[in-house]
């Protein structure tokens, strides 16, 4: 899967990141505990527009990865505080299945998602 098709946009230069989907709210530890952990496959710095008389720089990271998977991360800076959303192409509703000795199955229940990821234990 590709940003672009995550973001249900054809050409990411006009992603609006109001648009982006399923958009959370997270703490900053939970953000950069999660960066850590995987490297953006895709990072567009947008734009900045005014959002409430004050001027934002929205940073868009797409992950593909995990609990991410058809999603990533949005920033959202300004002169005075910066937030960190998760968003996902799909609100998830993940499935768990035994496959293997040590591996474990993630899918996705939602009728059309399709996602999937396998960890190893």
């Amino acid at each position: 899967m590709d940003m672009a098709r995550a973001t249900g946009v054809k050409d990411t230069r006009f992603l609006n990141p109001k648009s982006l989907r399923n958009k959370k709210l997270i703490s900053e530890v939970d953000f950069w505990r999660a960066f850590a952990a995987t490297a953006p496959k895709n990072t567009l710095c947008l734009m900045p527009y005014q959002e409430k008389g004050v001027w934002v720089t929205p940073l868009v990271f797409y992950i593909d990865f995990e609990y991410l998977t058809g999603g990533g991360y949005l920033v959202l800076s300004s002169s005075s505080e910066v937030r960190y959303h998760t968003w996902s192409r799909c609100n998830h509703t993940w499935l768990q299945s035994v496959v293997g000795k040590h591996r474990r199955r993630y899918h996705c229940d939602k009728r059309g998602c399709g996602a999937e990821f396998f960890l190893d234990s």
